[in-house]
């Protein structure tokens, strides 16, 4: 039986990177647990200001 990784998981106030979206970078906001399927996490982000300088 092949092992699974565990998934990386965020935290609260992570820099994280927004796939498909203008803005490439933003920030962990909120944190609502494994409610997408399979038990992945679901997370808010809030995008960062271009102007913000987050590199």
């Amino acid at each position: 039986m092949p092992v699974k990784k565990a998934a990386k998981t965020f935290n609260l106030g992570d820099i994280v990177r927004i796939r498909n979206y203008g803005i490439k970078r933003g920030k962990v906001v909120e944190l609502r647990g494994p409610l997408a399927p399979g038990g992945r996490q679901v997370s808010r982000h809030r995008p960062a200001k271009a102007d913000a300088g987050l590199h």
